[in-house]
């Protein structure tokens, strides 16, 4: 493979890794939750201010490819390496995919009828009026 398509290859992987932490950053921020695998770094974020939520992805992102290593009896250290290098990529991403989005802060929606005035009325099994 010549260079001229490695280095495409590689910008199409990092535009994907961004495009990824771009969706990850926008679950985030409209308050609909988060990917299953961010739920981790999101909730360790929050007490722990101390460092990014993008850290904490990182962290737990390379905590899984330590889990890997003990899991998996073959060991390619390139392919290791290359998985940790990624995971701070990622995590640097998400970074920098959140700043993007800070000054976006979604709305409540409001309800489309206005609250019940009487309790009874909202209960299940009040009649429903005509």
């Amino acid at each position: 493979m010549s260079i001229g398509q490695r280095v495409k290859r590689y910008i199409v992987m990092f535009a994907g890794i961004y495009c990824i932490s771009l969706g990850v950053a926008l679950l985030t921020k409209s308050s609909l939750g988060t990917s299953a695998i961010s739920v981790i770094p999101y909730t360790l974020s929050i007490p722990l201010t101390q460092l990014s939520y993008g850290t904490w992805v990182a962290l737990f992102n390379a905590a899984l490819v330590v889990a890997q290593i003990f899991m998996v009896r073959e060991r390619n250290w390139f392919d290791l390496i290359q998985q940790f290098v990624l995971c701070l990529f990622f995590g640097s991403f998400v970074d920098v995919a959140m700043l993007t989005l800070s000054a976006w802060t979604p709305r409540p929606t409001p309800c489309a009828s206005p609250p019940c005035s009487r309790a009874s009325a909202c209960s299940p099994s009040a009649p429903i009026s005509r």
